[in-house]
């Protein structure tokens, strides 16, 4: 296995990974659980296929360290630095450039589901305290408020 076609095809995963995490994106702004689940079963397919490739990359990379007699483990940066101005380095520094975007890209993306995902947190705990609120305050009859002893449970629990 080649170090530049391993490096390409986990640039291919991220892509993949960039129009899941968008589509996450839409998903949560529409507020469409069955289409969150779906794409999160999506993402967890790409996540655990971007870990083998990346394993192979290593294990790959453990043997380049081995044939050029360096100490492991040999980053893509410091092989960089040991290949001579060939081809293949141009390659293999375009394709880091590249990924590197992309994990720039796929972060920002991700902060962004992050900050929704919170929001949408926020937001239902604040529709449960409406419908159900911490404080033990109830209104009685008189239209005084009281202190109540035990929270209202939305759950029939007489099963």
């Amino acid at each position: 296995m080649d170090l530049l076609e391993t490096l390409r095809r986990q640039d291919e995963t991220l892509a993949g990974l960039i129009a899941a995490a968008r589509e996450h994106t839409a998903a949560m702004a529409q507020n469409d659980p069955a289409f969150i689940l779906s794409v999160v079963k999506k993402n967890e397919s790409l996540i655990n296929q971007l870990k083998r490739q990346d394993a192979e990359r290593e294990e790959i990379e453990k043997q380049i360290a081995e044939k050029m007699k360096v100490e492991e483990p040999i980053t893509l940066n410091r092989l960089l630095e040991l290949m001579d101005g060939s081809q293949a380095k141009t390659e293999l520094r375009q394709v880091a450039e590249e990924l590197k975007a992309k994990l720039n890209e796929l972060f920002e993306i991700n902060k962004l589901n992050s900050v929704m995902a919170k929001h949408g947190l926020l937001y239902a705990e604040q529709l449960r305290n409406i419908i159900q609120p911490k404080t033990g305050t109830t209104y009685q009859g008189t239209g005084c408020v009281r202190e109540q002893k035990a929270t209202i449970s939305t759950m029939n629990k007489s099963i």
